[in-house]
């Protein structure tokens, strides 16, 4: 029998062989790992980026990016909730269509970083 190989596109390569434990242990772990990554979303010469915190159901408190192009019109905003099955933070993909959105929409993109499982179980995330 024979495996189908499809192309992959060269954001999501990297992560292809990434095949990690996926359980009550693990997944805190990599939630902090992947988690830095929103500390690392900075205004460049096309895309400004604010941190900024939206208050939320139950007296949560969530951070949030928003994303706005620095030229042009702007025209409304787009809500982006990453995948990751309410489990797992945003992946550098997510940061980068985000930007994308925002530069070729012309527009904001306000992107939540919801609460996650198992810590915070579902509904939270779509509460949130």
């Amino acid at each position: 029998m024979s495996t189908v190989k499809y192309p992959i596109h060269p954001d999501f390569r990297v992560l292809s062989g990434i095949r990690p434990p996926l359980n009550r242990k693990t997944i805190p772990f990599i939630q902090r790992a992947m988690g830095l990554l929103y500390h690392q979303q900075r205004t460049d010469r096309t895309i400004r980026v604010e941190h900024i915190r939206i208050p939320s159901t139950g007296g949560h408190t969530l951070r949030a990016l928003l994303y706005e192009p620095r030229s042009g019109e702007r025209n409304g905003c787009l809500l982006f909730c990453h995948g990751g099955g309410y489990a797992f933070p945003a992946a550098p993909y997510h940061y980068k269509l985000a930007r994308i959105y925002a530069e070729r929409a012309g527009c904001r993109v306000l992107f939540p970083d919801y609460r996650l499982a198992p810590g915070a179980p579902f509904p939270a995330a779509p509460e949130d």
